[in-house]
């Protein structure tokens, strides 16, 4: 077997550069966690008021295009704000304006916070955070939800059931809105249903992903909102969507993470090539 190389021209540098494609490949989700602190505010006499708030980015990659904005009632008007990029450890503190009808009763209404931003490699992020505004006196509600933690799987819409629970003696109607990221999408964003004195109903919504990168832990937000005797009573609840990530090499699930494992199988390939050559090798000599 005299037409056997003593070395492959190459094979080396290239084992090498496999090698760090993968090692680079499988390590791009940079870790992003951003908070907001935020102030519960009263509303003025004139019906307006500011949320005080305080975004903090603990990741350790720079969100790049920061803005935050007030998801406020139909018929409510809230402000929004950009902070531009925010580094690791990065903070950033501001107001936003809200203003209420004129009409509207005593009491305390949803208003949750959404953060947008974007990664180093321009994906978008998104995260909501509960938020209450009051007019007046605020009361305990007597009405709360339940959110459920379910799981997404490719581009198929879920089923998101939650619970609502009237504690009064009197029935209630009640309007419960979902809050979610943007790289969610549902049909209804809200539901209007009566629920009789100390009972429970429940609201479906059907969320499909419009965007969202499997492995996913999305953070969504309920709430509800129900009047009597000339109050407003509002609550907040969470819950979760996590997007499974696709069995398979699927690429319209995920072209990115695809990309990353044809590289990984690839380099292990290589490394099999090289291994069995200089097993081959010394087998000859000996």
């Amino acid at each position: 077997m005299d037409d056997i190389p003593e070395r492959l021209p190459g094979l080396s540098h290239l084992l090498i550069a496999c090698l760090i494609f993968a090692i680079i490949a499988g390590d791009v989700a940079a870790i992003y966690t951003v908070d907001v602190d935020s102030s519960s505010e009263t509303v003025g006499p004139d019906g307006t008021g500011t949320v005080e708030f305080t975004v903090k980015n603990r990741g350790d990659e720079t969100a790049m295009g920061v803005s935050i904005g007030l998801e406020m009632p139909e018929g409510f008007e809230g402000g929004s704000m950009a902070i531009d990029d925010l580094a690791p450890n990065g903070t950033a503190t501001g107001s936003l304006p809200f203003k209420i009808p004129s009409d509207a009763e005593n009491g305390s209404y949803p208003a949750p916070l959404m953060l947008v931003f974007k990664d180093t490699n321009q994906y978008p992020i998104t995260m909501v955070f509960p938020q209450i505004i009051t007019k007046g006196p605020r009361a305990a509600s007597m009405v709360s939800a339940q959110a459920p933690n379910v799981n997404l799987s490719g581009n198929r819409s879920v089923s998101f059931p939650v619970r609502i629970m009237n504690r009064d003696d009197e029935k209630r109607r009640v309007r419960v809105r979902i809050h979610m990221p943007l790289t969610l999408r549902t049909a209804q964003n809200h539901a209007d249903i009566d629920i009789p004195p100390r009972d429970i109903a429940e609201v479906e919504f059907m969320v499909c992903p419009f965007g969202a990168l499997a492995g996913s832990n999305l953070l969504v937000h309920i709430s509800t909102q129900s009047e009597e005797g000339r109050m407003s009573y509002s609550t907040i609840s969470r819950g979760y969507i996590r997007t499974e990530r696709p069995k398979g090499l699927r690429f319209e699930d995920n072209p990115l993470r695809v990309g990353q494992d044809i590289m990984i199988y690839l380099a292990a390939g290589i490394i099999l090539i090289f291994i069995s050559w200089r097993v081959r090798m010394r087998w000859k000599r000996s």
